[in-house]
């Protein structure tokens, strides 16, 4: 994923990856879309027990 990005981008990046599982964590209901393939991170959000796909 870090491939696709430079400078701004991969600092960006750093953080959606660190914020992003407490936001799926918290009472908060979070809307996004996901990609069909994805790396590892991506495989994680969408192995997670509390994630529904439409």
């Amino acid at each position: 994923m870090e491939g696709r990005c430079t400078g701004l981008c991969n600092v960006f990046l750093e953080k959606f990856t660190e914020a992003a599982p407490s936001a799926l964590d918290s009472t908060n209901i979070v809307i996004g879309t996901i990609p069909l393939g994805g790396d590892e991170f991506i495989q994680t959000i969408k192995q997670d027990d509390v994630v529904q796909r439409i």
